[in-house]
Protein backbone atom coordinates (compact mmCIF):
# COMPACT_ATOMS: atom_id res chain seq x y z
CA UNK A 1 0.00 0.00 0.00
CA UNK A 2 2.95 2.18 0.99
CA UNK A 3 4.38 1.36 -1.81
CA UNK A 4 1.71 2.29 -4.25
CA UNK A 5 1.11 5.37 -2.96
CA UNK A 6 4.91 6.24 -3.36
CA UNK A 7 4.20 5.62 -7.01
CA UNK A 8 0.93 7.86 -6.45
CA UNK A 9 3.23 10.83 -5.09
CA UNK A 10 6.10 11.05 -7.46
CA UNK A 11 3.56 10.46 -10.28
CA UNK A 12 1.84 13.49 -9.38
CA UNK A 13 5.49 15.12 -8.88
CA UNK A 14 6.14 14.20 -12.40
CA UNK A 15 2.95 15.50 -13.98
CA UNK A 16 3.42 18.82 -12.37
CA UNK A 17 6.92 19.24 -13.18
CA UNK A 18 5.78 18.56 -16.69
CA UNK A 19 3.13 21.29 -16.66
CA UNK A 20 -0.40 20.11 -14.42
CA UNK A 21 0.88 23.34 -12.70
CA UNK A 22 0.06 25.54 -15.05
CA UNK A 23 -3.90 23.63 -15.47
CA UNK A 24 -4.76 26.55 -13.36
CA UNK A 25 -3.63 29.21 -15.55
CA UNK A 26 -4.76 30.46 -19.32
CA UNK A 27 -3.26 33.11 -21.65
CA UNK A 28 -4.78 36.38 -22.21
CA UNK A 29 -3.45 39.16 -24.29
CA UNK A 30 -4.05 42.87 -24.97
CA UNK A 31 -3.91 44.95 -27.79
CA UNK A 32 -1.87 48.42 -27.24
CA UNK A 33 -2.07 50.02 -30.33
CA UNK A 34 0.06 53.03 -28.85
CA UNK A 35 2.81 50.63 -28.57
CA UNK A 36 2.27 48.72 -31.82
CA UNK A 37 2.25 45.76 -29.62
CA UNK A 38 0.03 42.87 -27.69
CA UNK A 39 0.58 42.55 -24.38
CA UNK A 40 0.95 38.90 -22.96
CA UNK A 41 -0.53 37.55 -19.18
CA UNK A 42 -1.03 34.22 -17.80
CA UNK A 43 -4.37 34.20 -16.35
CA UNK A 44 -4.99 32.77 -13.26
CA UNK A 45 -8.47 30.90 -13.24
CA UNK A 46 -9.54 31.08 -9.59
CA UNK A 47 -8.41 34.65 -8.79
CA UNK A 48 -8.60 35.92 -12.01
CA UNK A 49 -5.13 37.63 -11.58
CA UNK A 50 -2.69 38.39 -14.61
CA UNK A 51 0.99 37.92 -14.52
CA UNK A 52 2.53 39.39 -17.59
CA UNK A 53 4.49 36.93 -19.50
CA UNK A 54 8.05 36.88 -19.98
CA UNK A 55 9.11 38.75 -23.10
CA UNK A 56 5.68 41.03 -23.04
CA UNK A 57 4.73 42.75 -24.63
CA UNK A 58 5.36 41.88 -28.07
CA UNK A 59 5.40 43.81 -31.16
CA UNK A 60 2.46 43.71 -33.86
CA UNK A 61 1.44 45.81 -36.61
CA UNK A 62 0.75 49.74 -36.89
CA UNK A 63 -1.91 50.32 -34.34
CA UNK A 64 -2.83 47.29 -33.39
CA UNK A 65 -7.14 47.62 -32.63
CA UNK A 66 -7.95 44.08 -31.97
CA UNK A 67 -7.27 40.76 -31.19
CA UNK A 68 -8.58 36.88 -31.31
CA UNK A 69 -7.99 33.64 -30.32
CA UNK A 70 -8.44 30.35 -32.74
CA UNK A 71 -10.21 27.81 -31.04
CA UNK A 72 -7.54 25.59 -30.94
CA UNK A 73 -5.41 27.93 -29.29
CA UNK A 74 -2.56 27.95 -31.68
CA UNK A 75 -2.88 31.23 -33.07
CA UNK A 76 -3.83 34.61 -32.70
CA UNK A 77 -4.88 37.02 -35.32
CA UNK A 78 -4.63 40.64 -34.72
CA UNK A 79 -6.12 43.70 -36.60
CA UNK A 80 -4.04 46.15 -37.26
CA UNK A 81 -6.13 49.57 -37.62
CA UNK A 82 -3.58 51.88 -39.46
CA UNK A 83 -1.44 49.49 -40.89
CA UNK A 84 -4.49 47.82 -42.78
CA UNK A 85 -3.69 44.46 -42.43
CA UNK A 86 -3.84 41.25 -40.34
CA UNK A 87 -1.09 39.77 -37.93
CA UNK A 88 -1.40 35.91 -37.72
CA UNK A 89 0.49 34.91 -34.40
CA UNK A 90 1.74 31.27 -33.43
CA UNK A 91 1.13 30.62 -29.81
CA UNK A 92 3.70 28.99 -27.46
CA UNK A 93 1.45 27.25 -25.09
CA UNK A 94 3.78 26.86 -22.80
CA UNK A 95 5.34 30.30 -22.33
CA UNK A 96 2.43 32.57 -24.02
CA UNK A 97 5.15 33.76 -26.32
CA UNK A 98 3.58 35.12 -29.47
CA UNK A 99 5.50 34.69 -32.55
CA UNK A 100 4.19 36.65 -35.50
CA UNK A 101 4.05 34.50 -39.23
CA UNK A 102 5.04 36.93 -41.78
CA UNK A 103 3.90 38.68 -44.54
CA UNK A 104 1.38 39.90 -42.78
CA UNK A 105 -2.69 39.59 -44.61
CA UNK A 106 -4.03 42.90 -46.32
CA UNK A 107 -7.33 44.24 -45.35
CA UNK A 108 -9.37 47.08 -46.71
CA UNK A 109 -8.69 50.48 -45.38
CA UNK A 110 -8.62 51.21 -41.00
CA UNK A 111 -9.56 47.21 -40.35
CA UNK A 112 -11.09 47.66 -36.53
CA UNK A 113 -13.11 44.95 -35.43
CA UNK A 114 -12.62 41.00 -35.85
CA UNK A 115 -15.30 38.13 -35.83
CA UNK A 116 -14.09 34.16 -36.19
CA UNK A 117 -16.95 31.28 -36.13
CA UNK A 118 -16.91 28.95 -33.35
CA UNK A 119 -15.16 25.76 -35.86
CA UNK A 120 -12.40 28.48 -36.62
CA UNK A 121 -12.44 28.41 -40.51
CA UNK A 122 -13.45 32.01 -41.44
CA UNK A 123 -12.42 35.52 -39.75
CA UNK A 124 -14.71 38.27 -40.30
CA UNK A 125 -13.19 42.29 -39.96
CA UNK A 126 -14.51 45.43 -40.52
CA UNK A 127 -12.73 48.40 -42.22
CA UNK A 128 -13.85 51.59 -41.62
CA UNK A 129 -12.65 53.92 -44.21
CA UNK A 130 -13.36 52.14 -46.85
CA UNK A 131 -16.66 50.74 -45.51
CA UNK A 132 -16.64 47.26 -46.12
CA UNK A 133 -16.00 44.09 -44.33
CA UNK A 134 -13.19 41.23 -45.46
CA UNK A 135 -13.94 37.51 -44.69
CA UNK A 136 -10.84 34.85 -44.75
CA UNK A 137 -10.64 31.39 -44.75
CA UNK A 138 -8.61 30.10 -41.42
CA UNK A 139 -6.23 27.12 -42.57
CA UNK A 140 -6.48 25.00 -39.87
CA UNK A 141 -3.02 23.77 -39.73
CA UNK A 142 -1.13 26.65 -40.13
CA UNK A 143 -3.52 29.49 -39.50
CA UNK A 144 -2.76 30.94 -42.62
CA UNK A 145 -5.54 33.60 -44.30
CA UNK A 146 -7.01 33.45 -48.02
CA UNK A 147 -9.61 36.21 -48.88
CA UNK A 148 -12.94 34.00 -49.94
CA UNK A 149 -14.57 34.86 -53.33
CA UNK A 150 -16.36 38.55 -53.58
CA UNK A 151 -14.51 39.58 -50.27
CA UNK A 152 -14.31 42.48 -49.44
CA UNK A 153 -18.54 42.76 -49.26
CA UNK A 154 -19.83 46.56 -48.89
CA UNK A 155 -21.72 48.03 -45.67
CA UNK A 156 -23.18 50.92 -44.51
CA UNK A 157 -20.43 54.15 -43.74
CA UNK A 158 -18.43 54.23 -40.95
CA UNK A 159 -18.81 50.80 -39.41
CA UNK A 160 -17.84 50.08 -36.20
CA UNK A 161 -18.49 46.85 -34.69
CA UNK A 162 -19.60 42.84 -35.85
CA UNK A 163 -21.05 40.43 -34.12
CA UNK A 164 -21.52 36.65 -35.62
CA UNK A 165 -24.75 34.73 -34.64
CA UNK A 166 -22.95 31.31 -32.55
CA UNK A 167 -24.55 29.11 -35.39
CA UNK A 168 -22.46 31.59 -37.61
CA UNK A 169 -25.48 32.24 -40.14
CA UNK A 170 -25.56 35.53 -39.83
CA UNK A 171 -22.96 38.57 -39.54
CA UNK A 172 -24.35 42.04 -38.21
CA UNK A 173 -22.37 45.15 -38.17
CA UNK A 174 -23.14 48.62 -36.22
CA UNK A 175 -22.76 51.98 -38.76
CA UNK A 176 -22.60 54.80 -36.08
CA UNK A 177 -22.57 57.07 -39.21
CA UNK A 178 -26.48 55.51 -39.90
CA UNK A 179 -27.73 54.63 -36.79
CA UNK A 180 -28.33 51.22 -38.18
CA UNK A 181 -27.68 47.55 -37.75
CA UNK A 182 -26.61 45.76 -41.19
CA UNK A 183 -27.25 42.01 -41.42
CA UNK A 184 -25.84 39.50 -43.29
CA UNK A 185 -26.30 35.70 -44.27
CA UNK A 186 -22.93 33.72 -44.26
CA UNK A 187 -22.53 31.02 -46.58
CA UNK A 188 -20.81 28.21 -45.98
CA UNK A 189 -17.67 29.06 -48.26
CA UNK A 190 -17.90 32.89 -45.87
CA UNK A 191 -19.32 34.63 -48.92
CA UNK A 192 -22.00 37.41 -47.32
CA UNK A 193 -25.41 38.37 -48.76
CA UNK A 194 -28.03 41.00 -47.08
CA UNK A 195 -30.76 39.36 -44.80
CA UNK A 196 -34.22 40.66 -45.96
CA UNK A 197 -35.11 44.16 -44.76
CA UNK A 198 -31.67 44.71 -44.03
CA UNK A 199 -30.46 47.35 -42.52
CA UNK A 200 -32.21 47.84 -39.55
CA UNK A 201 -32.73 51.21 -37.07
CA UNK A 202 -30.71 51.44 -34.18
CA UNK A 203 -29.55 54.01 -31.26
CA UNK A 204 -27.99 57.21 -31.99
CA UNK A 205 -24.12 56.51 -32.39
CA UNK A 206 -24.08 52.61 -32.10
CA UNK A 207 -20.75 51.37 -31.67
CA UNK A 208 -20.78 47.76 -30.36
CA UNK A 209 -23.60 44.66 -30.23
CA UNK A 210 -23.59 41.26 -29.31
CA UNK A 211 -25.53 38.33 -30.20
CA UNK A 212 -27.58 35.93 -27.26
CA UNK A 213 -26.36 32.44 -27.23
CA UNK A 214 -29.56 31.31 -28.26
CA UNK A 215 -30.30 34.11 -31.24
CA UNK A 216 -33.65 35.85 -30.20
CA UNK A 217 -32.00 39.33 -29.35
CA UNK A 218 -29.09 41.40 -30.81
CA UNK A 219 -27.90 44.28 -28.11
CA UNK A 220 -26.15 47.13 -29.36
CA UNK A 221 -24.53 50.01 -27.69
CA UNK A 222 -25.89 53.32 -28.44
CA UNK A 223 -23.12 55.90 -27.67
CA UNK A 224 -24.58 59.32 -28.40
CA UNK A 225 -27.99 58.11 -27.37
CA UNK A 226 -26.65 56.41 -23.92
CA UNK A 227 -28.58 53.93 -24.86
CA UNK A 228 -28.50 49.96 -25.32
CA UNK A 229 -31.64 49.09 -27.91
CA UNK A 230 -32.71 45.36 -28.11
CA UNK A 231 -33.60 43.55 -31.18
CA UNK A 232 -35.61 40.94 -31.67
CA UNK A 233 -33.96 38.28 -33.58
CA UNK A 234 -35.29 36.08 -36.71
CA UNK A 235 -32.82 32.81 -35.76
CA UNK A 236 -34.03 31.11 -39.29
CA UNK A 237 -33.85 34.59 -41.23
CA UNK A 238 -31.69 36.69 -39.67
CA UNK A 239 -34.00 39.49 -39.86
CA UNK A 240 -33.93 41.87 -37.17
CA UNK A 241 -37.09 43.74 -35.63
CA UNK A 242 -37.12 46.59 -32.87
CA UNK A 243 -39.95 45.91 -30.23
CA UNK A 244 -40.13 49.45 -28.97
CA UNK A 245 -37.12 48.31 -26.76
CA UNK A 246 -34.83 50.57 -25.76
CA UNK A 247 -32.52 50.98 -22.06
CA UNK A 248 -31.04 53.90 -20.80
CA UNK A 249 -27.48 53.34 -19.73
CA UNK A 250 -24.59 55.68 -18.29
CA UNK A 251 -22.84 58.51 -20.71
CA UNK A 252 -21.75 56.92 -23.64
CA UNK A 253 -22.05 53.10 -24.04
CA UNK A 254 -19.05 51.72 -25.57
CA UNK A 255 -19.46 47.92 -25.49
CA UNK A 256 -21.83 45.14 -24.81
CA UNK A 257 -21.33 41.93 -23.20
CA UNK A 258 -24.14 38.96 -22.71
CA UNK A 259 -22.94 36.87 -19.89
CA UNK A 260 -22.15 32.95 -20.54
CA UNK A 261 -25.74 31.72 -18.49
CA UNK A 262 -27.67 34.13 -20.77
CA UNK A 263 -29.12 36.12 -18.06
CA UNK A 264 -27.06 39.26 -17.59
CA UNK A 265 -26.29 42.50 -19.92
CA UNK A 266 -23.22 44.39 -19.21
CA UNK A 267 -22.12 47.84 -20.83
CA UNK A 268 -18.75 49.73 -20.47
CA UNK A 269 -20.03 53.48 -20.59
CA UNK A 270 -16.44 55.40 -22.12
CA UNK A 271 -17.06 58.82 -20.35
CA UNK A 272 -19.35 57.82 -17.05
CA UNK A 273 -15.97 55.69 -15.63
CA UNK A 274 -18.55 52.32 -15.14
CA UNK A 275 -20.44 49.33 -16.24
CA UNK A 276 -24.32 49.45 -16.31
CA UNK A 277 -25.54 45.90 -15.56
CA UNK A 278 -29.16 44.59 -16.25
CA UNK A 279 -31.14 41.33 -16.23
CA UNK A 280 -32.58 40.02 -19.00
CA UNK A 281 -35.89 38.76 -19.46
CA UNK A 282 -35.24 35.83 -21.72
CA UNK A 283 -38.62 35.71 -23.19
CA UNK A 284 -39.19 39.88 -24.14
CA UNK A 285 -35.86 40.93 -24.38
CA UNK A 286 -36.40 43.68 -21.43
CA UNK A 287 -33.31 44.74 -19.49
CA UNK A 288 -33.38 45.56 -15.99
CA UNK A 289 -31.24 47.48 -13.92
CA UNK A 290 -29.10 45.34 -11.25
CA UNK A 291 -29.07 46.86 -7.75
CA UNK A 292 -26.59 49.38 -7.44
CA UNK A 293 -25.74 49.41 -10.79
CA UNK A 294 -23.35 51.17 -12.71
CA UNK A 295 -20.60 49.89 -11.03
CA UNK A 296 -17.31 51.67 -11.22
CA UNK A 297 -14.51 50.80 -13.68
CA UNK A 298 -11.12 52.62 -14.36
CA UNK A 299 -10.88 55.78 -16.68
CA UNK A 300 -12.14 55.43 -19.70
CA UNK A 301 -13.97 51.62 -19.89
CA UNK A 302 -13.63 51.02 -23.84
CA UNK A 303 -13.60 47.07 -24.08
CA UNK A 304 -15.16 44.26 -21.71
CA UNK A 305 -14.78 40.73 -21.67
CA UNK A 306 -16.00 37.25 -19.84
CA UNK A 307 -13.32 34.80 -18.83
CA UNK A 308 -14.19 31.25 -19.94
CA UNK A 309 -15.58 30.55 -16.51
CA UNK A 310 -17.89 33.39 -16.64
CA UNK A 311 -16.55 34.33 -12.97
CA UNK A 312 -15.00 37.39 -14.21
CA UNK A 313 -15.85 40.71 -16.45
CA UNK A 314 -12.28 42.42 -17.61
CA UNK A 315 -12.58 45.75 -18.78
CA UNK A 316 -9.95 47.57 -20.72
CA UNK A 317 -9.76 51.15 -19.18
CA UNK A 318 -7.84 53.58 -21.86
CA UNK A 319 -7.44 56.32 -19.92
CA UNK A 320 -6.00 54.49 -16.87
CA UNK A 321 -4.44 52.12 -19.08
CA UNK A 322 -4.99 49.27 -17.04
CA UNK A 323 -7.89 46.41 -16.72
CA UNK A 324 -10.48 46.09 -13.87
CA UNK A 325 -11.43 42.93 -13.20
CA UNK A 326 -14.98 42.10 -11.72
CA UNK A 327 -16.35 38.82 -10.01
CA UNK A 328 -19.65 38.23 -11.24
CA UNK A 329 -22.79 36.89 -8.76
CA UNK A 330 -24.26 34.22 -10.58
CA UNK A 331 -27.17 34.55 -8.85
CA UNK A 332 -28.13 38.37 -9.21
CA UNK A 333 -25.38 39.31 -11.93
CA UNK A 334 -24.13 41.98 -9.60
CA UNK A 335 -20.24 43.02 -10.11
CA UNK A 336 -18.18 42.66 -6.54
CA UNK A 337 -14.31 42.67 -6.08
CA UNK A 338 -13.28 45.21 -8.77
CA UNK A 339 -9.74 45.61 -8.85
CA UNK A 340 -7.47 47.29 -11.22
CA UNK A 341 -4.73 44.65 -12.49
CA UNK A 342 -3.06 44.13 -15.51
CA UNK A 343 -1.67 47.66 -15.71
CA UNK A 344 -0.27 47.86 -19.41
CA UNK A 345 1.70 51.31 -19.88
CA UNK A 346 -0.53 51.85 -22.93
CA UNK A 347 -4.07 52.40 -23.83
CA UNK A 348 -5.89 48.71 -24.36
CA UNK A 349 -8.57 48.79 -26.69
CA UNK A 350 -9.55 44.66 -26.64
CA UNK A 351 -8.53 41.66 -25.33
CA UNK A 352 -8.71 37.60 -25.53
CA UNK A 353 -8.20 35.09 -23.38
CA UNK A 354 -7.44 31.49 -24.90
CA UNK A 355 -9.99 29.02 -23.77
Amino acid sequence: MRIKLLILVLTCSILFLAGCSSSSKQLAYVTLPQGNSVAAFRLEKNSGNLTPVIGSPFTAGTSPASILIHPSNKFAYVANQTGNDISLFNIDSETGELTEVMPRTATGVTPASLAMDTAGDLLFTINRTTNDISVYSINASDGTLTEVTGSPFPTGASPTALALSPSGKFLYVTSSNLAQVFGYSVASGGALSPVANSPFAAGSGPLALTVDTNEHFVFVANSLANTVSVLAMNSTTGTLTTPGSSFATATTPIAVTLDSSGKFVYVANLDSNNVSAYSLDANTGALTAIENSPFSAGTHPAFSLLDPTGKFLFVCNQGSKNITRFTIDADTGALSNSAAIGGVGSAPTSMAIAK
